[in-house]
């Protein structure tokens, strides 16, 4: 237990320390804060930013609840499991409580699993908007760390792309000033259906990466 606190410590503190390098948010809602709304989509990335927030909030009531169904569901299954062996009634003999305890176990389990799936796609989804956000805004304003790991990216993608850095910036400009970033035109459907829903509207890297390599 004190390894994986431990670990869990170091990795806190060196994301801790890769944030700071980073273009503070604070500065970006600044930016946005300054230029008219339809002139850029990092507005709509921050209101996505604000709600994947809010579920990570919640995620400690989210498994207390998703333990708290398994393990009445788990210690049901375990009970009718026993009584479908044993063709015992539930109304008869006491029913032994390993069957119960043994339901519970599998049932808290399934349900931390569940919770814990969604919750680590809530944080990995927070961190790839966030980066997004980054690449907005350096990409309107003279660059930054998340421009040269993304145009890296881009490359390390598509290397039979001719596209230098400040090309790939002024595209990235160019979507953002006309919406594209965030009118669902990028959205692949297999995704996400056509909707007005946010997250339907937002385009993630890998589809802005797929419209600069045409």
């Amino acid at each position: 237990m004190f390894k994986i606190i431990l670990v869990a410590l170091l990795m806190m503190s060196a994301l801790a320390h890769a944030e700071s390098e980073k273009t503070k948010i604070k500065e970006i809602k600044a930016w946005v804060n300054s230029v008219p709304s339809d002139s850029t989509c990092a507005d709509e990335y921050l209101t996505n930013r604000r709600h994947l927030g809010i579920k990570i909030g919640l995620t400690p009531v989210i498994i207390t609840g998703a333990a708290a169904a398994g393990l009445f569901s788990g210690a049901f299954i375990g009970l009718k499991v026993f009584l479908l062996v044993s063709g015992a009634s539930a109304s008869a003999a006491p029913v032994p409580m390993g069957p119960l305890i043994l339901g519970e176990f599998v049932g808290v389990l399934t349900g931390l699993g569940i919770s814990g799936t969604t919750s680590i796609s809530n944080i990995v989804n927070f961190i790839r908007n966030q980066n997004l956000l980054r690449l907005i805004y350096e990409s309107r304003n003279h660059g930054g760390i998340a421009v040269e790991k993304f145009f890296d990216a881009f490359i390390e993608n598509y290397p039979r792309s001719s596209m230098n850095k400040d090309q790939f910036m002024s595209r990235i400009e160019e979507l953002d000033l006309t919406g594209a970033l965030c009118n669902g035109s990028l959205v692949d459907h297999d995704r996400y259906k056509h909707g007005k829903k946010l997250r339907q509207r937002l385009a993630n890297g890998d589809e802005i990466f797929k419209r600069l390599a045409l």
